[in-house]
């Protein structure tokens, strides 16, 4: 059956009433991060490369219900579920195809102007960069093109498998209703002392930075105030709507579409309330997220594209990584996780220094074996470490949360369990009385 009905004019008005409720529910959650704000030194050397979610709700918002409303138009020829789908999967692969190019591109250019390792470039080198430019541009057309279907198409099959896990509201209706932007998200700046692992700040930063910025910025925290810095994509933002990540995969987009979708329902709840609470109940906040937004993700992906392969081992914090196979005999988690657990050791015992170049040793490790990960340090493992089911953790917050699921009947019954917490000592003394502890508060 055609997800939207065929009724104009009763659509006109669900639109028009979807519209105004992304408007009030995006100001509601610009609302709710002001505060005092007073800048350090490292927030005035950033300045210039700050995200800015007021401009993007500002230059999104409207646009993408224009957008929408246009496709209401009287006469405008409707498409089956299976036309839907198949545009959603061609919008994805050839998202997966234009990263392919731009990499191909980038070392294209590298090689001609002599950074890479020197490397004379090859005689068709010039005639290639034009060539595969030609294909991008083709490409981003394309996509152009398909992308109002294709969001509408997602949030429709997610609001779908919403309604079939009963992850709706007393009236019936899924709320917030799923919005999604694909596009470009922030890059995130992210603070944590050299001493311990520790994230102390997190400042959004705008998409498409190049290593030589990034390296500056990070440069500078350490020169200007003593910190670890790390400036990392991210793959989706959970403004309203949200912004998701384009060029990976479908079944990664729809899993960062449904754990952004995650956090705004706990917006309204007391863990999504109290999120900056404390780091664990961050950490709390992006777990349960993560752990839910798979499964609802991966309902969706059957829905589209048949049934999902195993899950992979990566989360919503390394979007470069999630397209990467795995190499054979390598378990990236376990080998992480060590790297952690052996640089915490050395900065316990103060030796900051030999954490770090044991750190860097590591990277360059990882590296070797595939992994683009272009700085590996104290920041690095505060931001990553907020997922506590990836790599980057060794929080007990992640077996907690998997027992939690396992013991529960469904996602929702999960999701309504875990949205009750508004702190950390509570979700431990539920965790102790229900009989559920797996590992001890960190």
């Amino acid at each position: 059956m055609n997800l939207l009905r065929s009724n104009t004019s009763g659509r006109w008005r669900r639109a028009a009433r979807r519209s105004l409720l992304a408007l009030l529910l995006a100001l509601t959650v610009l609302a709710s991060g002001q505060g005092d704000y007073r800048p350090s030194a490292v927030d005035l050397a950033v300045d210039p490369h700050r995200y800015s979610i007021v401009a993007w709700e500002l230059g999104h918002l409207p646009d993408k219900w224009v957008r929408q409303m246009g496709s209401l138009w009287p006469g405008r020829a409707e498409l089956t579920r299976e036309e839907r789908a198949a545009q959603v999967r061609e919008f994805f692969e050839q998202g997966l195809e234009l990263r392919r190019l731009e990499s191909r591109r980038r070392q294209l250019e590298l090689a001609g102007t002599g950074q890479d390792a020197g490397r004379t470039p090859p005689p068709a080198a010039t005639t290639d960069i034009a060539a595969i430019a030609a294909q991008i541009e083709l490409i981003q057309e394309r996509r152009r093109k398909l992308l109002p279907e294709v969001e509408a198409t997602v949030e429709a099959e997610l609001t779908l498998a919403l309604q079939q896990e009963g992850i709706v509201a007393p009236w019936g209706r899924v709320f917030p209703p799923v919005d999604t932007v694909f596009g470009s998200p922030p890059n995130l700046l992210v603070l944590s002392p050299r001493d311990r692992i520790y994230r102390q700040q997190a400042t959004l930063l705008r998409p498409g930075l190049s290593d030589a910025v990034k390296e500056g910025i990070e440069e500078r925290a350490l020169r200007s105030a003593n910190l670890s810095a790390v400036v990392e994509g991210t793959g989706g933002l959970s403004v309203y709507p949200s912004v998701v990540l384009d060029t990976v995969g479908l079944r990664y987009a729809l899993e960062i579409v449904a754990h952004e979708w995650v956090h705004h329902w706990l917006f309204f709840r007391p863990l999504g309330r109290n999120f900056q609470g404390s780091p664990e109940m961050l950490t709390l906040n992006e777990t349960a997220a993560s752990i839910a937004g798979a499964e609802l993700g991966d309902r969706a992906f059957a829905a589209l594209s048949g049934p999902p392969a195993p899950p992979h081992q990566f989360t919503p914090d390394a979007p470069e990584e999630a397209i990467s196979p795995a190499p054979a005999g390598f378990d990236f988690t376990a080998e992480m996780r060590q790297t952690r657990r052996r640089a915490e050791e050395l900065l316990a015992a103060g030796r900051i220094e030999a954490a770090e170049a044991y750190m860097e040793e590591r990277r360059r490790q990882f590296v070797a074996r595939g992994y683009n990960i272009r700085k590996l340090n104290q920041a690095y493992f505060a931001f990553h470490g907020s997922y506590a089911t990836g790599p980057g953790s060794v929080s007990p917050i992640g077996e907690q949360l998997s027992e939690l699921r396992r013991n529960s009947p469904s996602v929702k019954d999960f999701l309504e369990t875990v949205a009750q917490f508004g702190s950390y000592r509570e979700f431990l003394e539920y965790l102790e009385s229900a009989d559920l502890s797996a590992g001890s508060a960190p």
